[in-house]
Order: C-alpha cells, then sequence, then structure tokens
C-alpha cells in the first residue's frame, strides 16, 4: 500500500522474509527510529505489539491479527498505508494523529525533571506469634522528604523492648556535575571491596546521574569507505546498530549490553552494491573507566558499629580519600588512603585488560599503627569472561599486622578463590567454586560448590547443588521445578546433610488474580516433618502476607503488612512502598489511564493526578495517557513525554492552565481534493505540532478562528487560508485554500 503522499523512494527490491532491523519513519519530518519487523512469507508485515500504538498513532483493534514468535506479540500492519524501502532498510507509515488533539508547546526534551516538595512515610508491620515463645509485634517507619535542595530520609525500627534509629541521611545530587553531597549514615566500600558502615559527609562523582553514560572503555573499529555507505555494526554476529557514512575514514563505536570477551564486526554497503566487512575481537570490562575518566570521593566520618545492638556506637573518626583514573583504554589506576588519629592506611589497585588474557587485577595495601606497627597486603585476580563461559582465579596475602576499616586486624592471613562457570547451550549450566581461607583469628575455611542446572521448553527445570565444608562435609540438594501454567508451578526437592541424612520438600504455587498469590509447602526429614501454607497480596496499596506454619516440633503464625502515606501538592493517599524516587503524573481530569513504558499504572483521581512508584532516579521512562479517555475538546500539552525522573518526588505536567479548545476543519485544495497527510500547518511565527491527517483532517486552536493559515505540502507547496472560519457545529467544517504564488 504506496497511497500516502509523502512516501518519497522508489525502490524496488524487497526485503526477505523473517526478522529484519529497519529504520521506522512515521512521518515525513521524522529522522527515523530503529526497530525490529517481521516480514512473512506473504509479504505482510508485522510489528511487535508493544511498540504498536507508538509506531502508528493507534492502538489495535480488538480483531487484530496477530501472532507468537520467540515468545514476542507481533501484530500484523494492515489496514495502515505503509511502506518497505529495502534500499535504505525502511518502513514508512502513515500514523494517524496522535490522540487528535493539538498540541501546544514546543518540542518535548528529555531531561531531569526538578523534584518537588513531596513527603512519603513508609511503614512495616510484623506480628508473629508461635507455641515456644509470647507473640511479638514489631513496626518499621522510614519518612523521607523530597525538596529541591536535595532528599533526605531516616528509618527507625520499634520494638517491644524500644525504639532503634538505623541511618539517616541528607543527599544533594548536582546532576550537572555528575557529583553527589551526602551527610548522616552511608555504606562505602574501599578498592577491595570492603564495605563500611559510617556516620558523616561525604562528596565525590557519582555517575548514576547519568546512566546512558559509558563509563568503561567501549571497543571501536576503523576503516575508510569509498563513497557514502550504510554500515552495520554486529556484536557477536547480532545486529546492534545501523549508521550512515560519507566517504572518508571512519570510528565506529556500538552500545554494549555485555561485558566480556566478543567480536565487533562492522559491514558497509555503498549505493553500487559494494560490501566490505571488518572484524575484530575485543574485551570490555565496567571495571575500568574510560580515558580521561575520574571517579573520586572524600569521607570525613566515623565508623558506626553494633547496628540495632545495644551497644551501637559511633567509633573513632578517620578521613577517607579515594580515586581512581581511566589511563587508558585497557589500563584504570586507583589509589585510596584512610587517616585516623594513630594509624593511617594506603591501597593501590590496578586494572588491566587484555583480549588474550581477560582482565587482570593488582591490589597492594601498606599500614601503619603506633600498636601494632607497619603491615603490608598483596592480591592479584585473574578473569576471563565470554558470551558462553567465564573463570575467575584470586590469591591475597596479609600481614599480621596490616589494618582495614571495617574488619578485625589480622584475622585472615591468605585467601585463595577459584571459581567458573560454562553455558552448554539447550538450558543447561554448570558452575564450580573454590574458596581456601587460612585465619589467624578463628578456624580456617575451606568451600566447595558445584551446581548445575538443566532447563527444558516443556517447563521442567533441574538444579543440582553440591557444597562442602571441611568442618561440616558434603551437603547436597536436587530440585525439580515445573510450571504448570501461566498461573501455577510445582517443585520438589531432595537434600542430604553432612551425616547423609535425607530430606524432601514439596511447594506449589498459585496466582488467582494478579495480586495475590498462595503458596502450600511439605517438607519431611528423618526428625520433623513441616506444613506451610502462606497467601502473599503485592498491589497497588502496598504489600502483605500471612504464612502459618505447623511441626511435630512447634506451631507458628506470621503476618506482615507493608504500605506507604504520601503527601505532594494536590495529592494526598497510600500505596506501595516508596523508594526514592516517585513522579506525580498530572493529567487535568480525573479517570485518564495512565501507562509508564507501556504498563498500565491506574487512572487519575478526582484531582487529575496519579502517583506512578516504580521509577528508578535519572533513568528514562517514558509516560502515557490514554489518548481515547480524553475529550477532544480538552487541550493537552502532549500525550506522551519520555522523563528522567529525579531523587525525590517529579511532577509530570500534561495539562495546560490556560482553555483554549480545538476543533476540527476539513481542508480542501483548490482542484478538490483532500489537503494531503503531514501537511504543516502555521499562523504567523506559531506553528501547530500537530499535522493534517487522512482526508485533509486538521485539529486547531478556536483562538486561531480569523487568522490567517498557512499550509505546506509535502511536495513543498504552500496553500493559504485567508481567514480560518468559525465552526457551524461539533462535526468537521469544511474549508478551501488557495495556492500561493
Amino acid at each position: 500500500m504506496t497511497d500516502a503522499a509523502w512516501f518519497d523512494s522508489a525502490c524496488t527490491q524487497s526485503l526477505a522474509p523473517g526478522i529484519q532491523v529497519v529504520s521506522v519513519q512515521s512521518r515525513p519530518d521524522d529522522q527515523g527510529r530503529d526497530g525490529r519487523i517481521l516480514i512473512g512469507d506473504d509479504g505482510t508485515v508485522w510489528v511487535p505489539a508493544s511498540r504498536y500504538a507508538d509506531w502508528t498513532g493507534r492502538s489495535p483493534a480488538s480483531d487484530s491479527t496477530t501472532r507468537l514468535l520467540h515468545n514476542e506479540s507481533w501484530l500484523a500492519l494492515t489496514g495502515i498505508a505503509h511502506r518497505l524501502d529495502a534500499c535504505d532498510a525502511r518502513l514508512q507509515i502513515a500514523a494517524e494523529l496522535p490522540g487528535q488533539h493539538w498540541q501546544r508547546d514546543t518540542e518535548s526534551r528529555l531531561q531531569v525533571l526538578p523534584a518537588i516538595w513531596a513527603g512519603t512515610l513508609n511503614l512495616g508491620l510484623t506480628a508473629s506469634a508461635n507455641t515456644e515463645t509470647a507473640s511479638r509485634l514489631a513496626t518499621d517507619a522510614e519518612l523521607g522528604v523530597s525538596s529541591p535542595w536535595g532528599y533526605a530520609r531516616s528509618r527507625h525500627l520499634f520494638l517491644p523492648e524500644g525504639t532503634v534509629r538505623l541511618d539517616s541521611q541528607w543527599r544533594r545530587d548536582l546532576t550537572g556535575r555528575r557529583e553527589t553531597l551526602l551527610i548522616g549514615d552511608q555504606v562505602s566500600t574501599d578498592l577491595q571491596g570492603n564495605r563500611l558502615l559510617s556516620g558523616g559527609l561525604s562528596w565525590g562523582s557519582d555517575f548514576s546521574q547519568h546512566p546512558e553514560l559509558p563509563t568503561f572503555p567501549l571497543p571501536s573499529i576503523a576503516g575508510t569507505s569509498l563513497l557514502p555507505s550504510m554500515a552495520e555494526i554486529y556484536v557477536d554476529n547480532q545486529l546492534r546498530q545501523r549508521v550512515p557514512l560519507q566517504a572518508g575514514d571512519f570510528l565506529l563505536s556500538p552500545e554494549l549490553g555485555s561485558s566480556g570477551y566478543g567480536e565487533l564486526s562492522v559491514v558497509t554497503r555503498d549505493r553500487l552494491g559494494r560490501e566490505v566487512r571488518i572484524s575484530e575481537p575485543f574485551y570490555s570490562s565496567p571495571q575500568l573507566l574510560r580515558p580521561g575518566l575520574t571517579d573520586w570521593n572524600l569521607l570525613i566520618g566515623k565508623q558506626r558499629l553494633a547496628l540495632g545492638q545495644e551497644n551501637d556506637r559511633y567509633e573513632e573518626g578517620f578521613v577517607r580519600g579515594r580515586w581512581r583514573q581511566g589511563l587508558s583504554d585497557r589500563l584504570t589506576a586507583g589509589l585510596q588512603t584512610d587517616l585516623l588519629e594513630q594509624s593511617q592506611i594506603l591501597q593501590s589497585d590496578w586494572l588491566w585488560s587484555s583480549v588474550r588474557l581477560g582482565l587482570s587485577n593488582l591490589q597492594l595495601g601498606l599500614s601503619s599503627d603506633r600498636e601494632a606497627g607497619g603491615g603490608h597486603m598483596a592480591g592479584f585476580s585473574q578473569s576471563w569472561r565470554s558470551q558462553r563461559s567465564s573463570w575467575q582465579a584470586g590469591f591475597q596475602t596479609y600481614s599480621p599486622e596490616h589494618l582495614t576499616l571495617g574488619r578485625d586486624a589480622g584475622a585472615i592471613a591468605r585467601r585463595i578463590t577459584v571459581n567458573a562457570a560454562r553455558d552448554w547451550g539447550h538450558g543447561m549450566q554448570t558452575s564450580i567454586a573454590r574458596i581456601d581461607e587460612t585465619r589467624r583469628i578463628g578456624e580456617d575455611l575451606t568451600l566447595n560448590n558445584l551446581a548445575i542446572q538443566k532447563s527444558w521448553h516443556s517447563g521442567w527445570q533441574l538444579n543440582l547443588g553440591a557444597t562442602h565444608v571441611a568442618s561440616q562435609g558434603w551437603q547436597k540438594n536436587l530440585t525439580a521445578y515445573r510450571w504448570i501454567s501461566t498461573r501455577q508451578s510445582l517443585s520438589a526437592s531432595l537434600r542430604q546433610d553432612s551425616e547423609h541424612a535425607l530430606g524432601a520438600e514439596l511447594q506449589w504455587q498459585w496466582r488467582p488474580e494478579e495480586d495475590w498469590s498462595l503458596r502450600a509447602g511439605l517438607a519431611r526429614s528423618r526428625d520433623q516433618q513441616r506444613t506451610t501454607l502462606s497467601a502473599l497480596y503485592d498491589g497497588q496499596r502496598g504489600t502483605g502476607s500471612v504464612v502459618s506454619e505447623h511441626s511435630n516440633l512447634s506451631r507458628s503464625l506470621l503476618a506482615s503488612l507493608d504500605t506507604t502515606v504520601n503527601w505532594s501538592p494536590g495529592l494526598l493517599g497510600w500505596g506501595r512502598r516508596l523508594q526514592d524516587s516517585w513522579l506525580i503524573v498530572d493529567a487535568g481530569l480525573p479517570g485518564i489511564r495512565v501507562y509508564q513504558d507501556n504498563q498500565a499504572m491506574g487512572e487519575t483521581q478526582a484531582n487529575g493526578r496519579l502517583l506512578v512508584s516504580r521509577v528508578r532516579p535519572y533513568h528514562p521512562s517514558e509516560i502515557r495517557l490514554e489518548a481515547a479517555d480524553i475529550p477532544l475538546s480538552h487541550q493537552i500539552s502532549h500525550s506522551e513525554q519520555q522523563v528522567r525522573p529525579p531523587r525525590g518526588a517529579g511532577l509530570v505536567s500534561f495539562a495546560l492552565p490556560v482553555s483554549d479548545w480545538s476543533q476540527r476543519w476539513h481542508v480542501r485544495l483548490p482542484d478538490g481534493g483532500a489537503l494531503p497527510a503531514g501537511s504543516h500547518v502555521s499562523r504567523d511565527r506559531e506553528a501547530s505540532e500537530l499535522p493534517s491527517g487522512n482526508d485533509g483532517l486538521l485539529w486547531l486552536p478556536q483562538g486561531w478562528v480569523g487568522a490567517r493559515i498557512r499550509l505546506q505540502l509535502p511536495d513543498g507547496r504552500q496553500c493559504i487560508i485567508e481567514s480560518l472560519p468559525a465552526p457551524a457545529d461539533n462535526s468537521a467544517t469544511e474549508v478551501t485554500c488557495q495556492f500561493a504564488p
């Protein structure tokens, strides 16, 4: 079907049947978006159901033809004018008007929303009772306050014996500089991966504020194109990108979704049909930093010990400085120092990658203490990862005098770790691991672990595991898991402990509704039999569970409830627990369905607002209104917006402060034909972002009545309406334009 006037290609080639990656163009002025389509043997074009509304501008009809392929639903592109351009790998679609609402504001830009004043109180309630101890009630509460100056939160635990403060902090993100200022309790990690809980002030870089920024070196490939060409970038024989090239030298880097060893290939095709392929191996790791990128942090505080216990306290103060620098595509260096009143600690970390050897990591450390004296540590590890396999081996040694914040001095003398994993295909994976620690304080540790997993298309999954601890012997388990249906599953497991005692367990799960699930379990061992029944709720208002357990030794009942009370200007409600980011969607009208990344979030309340909780700070998220729910006389800014949520609460507003109803007209050319779809509309210097639709349909604000309207056709001609007539009634008013000389 090629009845859309703006289809501008005369290519007569055809794309091969199967899944193809093309550039999708829904309007004449679109730059195109890469997407996957499915071409049937009969030439029918199928598009992913998740992208159908976005690409066509309409919701799928109830009788739309669908098919399922690779666990993905596809819709046939029938009844909509479209054209495949095989020469440029492009799909042109004559999309309908998005919601048929006049949209007034400027181009929507993907930017971080400013944080607004809002508050949230997360509440958790747990009640337990059993035959051996008295009933017990515990409550946890987390108070969070969002403001334009940062996000503050404090967590507390209320027990029968008293109140415990878990942590409190205030955080200010400087998104323009990719830095964060944090005051209060916090968890930091040193270069060796040791975690430290402290209270104080820290300031440093934070790359999570820009998740689209690749922080590690990306593989690249260079070449020369004699003529303008189209380049296809493949990673491990999978197409990742398609980009146009000008004549001359080029340097291309793909967007990676995985790390480790791989092969990067670029295929270029020029207009003469000549094809050139270049391939190079690479090794990529997110532990590295891009050249010139610096990761730094300064922490001034006190170490916190015995969190949540009676002797919870802050110890001696310290200053920690950490710096990591990407020196080249293959080398990253790190340095850290901890300064205390009586001791000093210095650590260094060197990371180097190689296509043949993988990632090498060398760690060195020195410490000095007035009482313990000087100490040192050294460690080296080598790791390798590919699409199917991975392995890692490491060695660390510590002198008795070496100090590390957050760990006992001289606890470990030597540690050796080895692990490997392999994906054999056909649903089968294996892994082995060994840890060997020689300790100066406590018993030595030797641990061996073996795991095998096998999956079948019929829904069965088999897991076999064996763990050996030197002081306890072998422990083995075998688990079989089976999906009975989309709402039911069944699992059975056998366990054998170090004393060769055999135990068995059977579990069944049923989800009668989307928010509810029921579980039943039966376990039996040599000296105990246990039955468990539970009901779990996970809905828009929060989560809850009731678990009953009965055995030959005791009986117990556990109930929990988790919910949130939230406040923001114009909205007060309760629902699912909020983390450190959430959105307030203002549609301006009640009863409007709201979607986040094509997932239904609910309907707006009486004040036209809805809270969306399932967002991550600074990660792009698409918020869309159901256009069918919006009256055609209601003016909105956009029917969908791509936003970056802030840390705290952000406002996504679709409502405009003025009431300027939009009306519809049918425009005809001087020869009586309809104005072509996709024609641009403007009044003086103000342009309507909504082009003309099929049959010359226009939606324009009522305030444009009587104004001189300029229409630019897809072929470049201009047609003028000297004075836009007032609409006579609710039906479309016909008007004829005249071509400009």
